[in-house]
């Protein structure tokens, strides 16, 4: 999937929360999914610290 410069951007911030509001059908599910991906490989994040709502 190509991603827009705002959904690389909001794929790619690690360091604060976000609230990602789109139309249906835009994406939000899938940049959700890449964030959670890329956090968990990050050596300072564990999996049970992440909450995610779709």
């Amino acid at each position: 999937m190509q991603f827009t410069d705002a959904q690389r951007a909001a794929i790619n911030t690690h360091d604060h929360n976000l609230l990602i509001v789109a139309c249906a059908g835009s994406g939000k599910t899938e940049v959700i999914s890449q964030r959670i991906a890329g956090l968990i490989g990050r050596p300072d994040m564990q999996p049970k610290n992440i909450v995610a709502f779709t």
